[in-house]
């Protein structure tokens, strides 16, 4: 027999399964990875479903563990993964892999930056805009109107921008 919480997490994993391999692929770049995550993800929200709050939206809930699951998975393979790269190595300075992480590692500072300044209201809007999310989706998601999540994303666009300025003539 199916109590409560295997059937709420069943239903959440037939609907969001797909949204939730974007948003896991999105952070490990590896489809295998990303569906590791997703297993991960609906067996951690089973554990934890007694912190589900009813008043908030499943998918946000899920979506906070994904992103924390993915996040920890990039730290244990860095973990295993971790070689010295210097500048006379063969591979130094040919792109691939080094450069998206150092990129990767450019765009977090920046978003944290963009965080530490933005107010806590318009955070949400940024993080479903740079997931991929349209304007519409976004607008729906958070029940704000598509204006305001404009104004809020040129907000966010300007703040960045600064920010970007200010790090380029430190």
């Amino acid at each position: 027999m199916i109590n409560g919480r295997d059937q709420v997490i069943s239903e959440a994993f037939e609907r969001y399964k797909g949204r939730i391999y974007n948003v896991a692929y999105g952070i490990v770049k590896n489809p295998e990875d990303a569906k590791d995550v997703v297993m991960e993800t609906f067996e951690s929200a089973f554990r934890r479903y007694d912190r589900y709050e009813e008043k908030g939206l499943m998918y946000c809930w899920l979506r906070r563990i994904a992103v924390n699951t993915a996040i920890h998975s990039i730290k244990k393979s860095e973990r295993r993964l971790t070689l010295p790269f210097e500048e006379e190595h063969p591979c130094a300075g040919v792109g691939g892999v080094e450069e998206e992480v150092l990129s990767g590692i450019v765009v977090n500072d920046l978003m944290k930056g963009l965080r530490r300044n933005l107010p806590d209201h318009q955070i949400p809007t940024m993080e479903l805009y740079a997931e991929g999310w349209s304007y519409g989706e976004i607008s729906e998601q958070l029940r704000i109107s598509i204006g305001t999540v404009r104004s809020r994303l040129s907000r966010a666009r300007d703040i960045l921008r600064s920010e970007l300025l200010e790090s380029l003539t430190a």
